[in-house]
């Protein structure tokens, strides 16, 4: 990623090893314009609608494409298992975790994300490298 990086034009100079001083608003970033990327208020409030923590992966998790399975997609939303890419390229973990990029950040080189496992049925907050590729998850302005 370039040092626009995650956060696109509308969180410019935001990317690995910069920190997003936006005051307020939402942050466009890869998302198409009229979208924007969710932050971790957004993952939380995604949780709560599905059951909780201890559910989320098992409700949202696509039934198919899992190493091993147990997840029911109940709402439709269909996460796929791409595992992430590393900063110098090379792939790892694909048919066992989904990580997603929030626009909260945690310092110059970490954000906040959602991250699933094919072993359980819940979702872990964890954080995660700005410059690793994981996925994203747009949300309508």
């Amino acid at each position: 990623m370039d040092s626009a990086g995650l956060y696109g034009e509308k969180g410019k100079g935001c990317g690995y090893g910069k920190v997003c001083s936006r005051s307020s608003g939402s942050v466009q970033g890869v998302c198409p314009k009229g979208w924007h990327l969710p932050d971790s208020t957004d993952w939380n409030t995604l949780y709560a609608a599905v059951g909780g923590f201890m559910f989320s992966g098992k409700y949202l998790k696509d039934t198919t494409d899992w190493k091993r399975n147990s997840s029911t997609d109940a709402f439709g939303f269909s996460i796929l298992p791409a595992g992430f890419r590393y900063a110098k390229g090379g792939y790892n973990y694909m048919y066992e975790y989904a990580y997603f990029f929030s626009s909260t950040e945690l310092d110059s080189g970490k954000v906040s994300d959602a991250y699933f496992r094919y072993d359980n049925d819940h979702v872990i907050g964890n954080d995660v490298a700005k410059n690793l590729g994981v996925s994203v998850r747009c949300l309508k302005d």
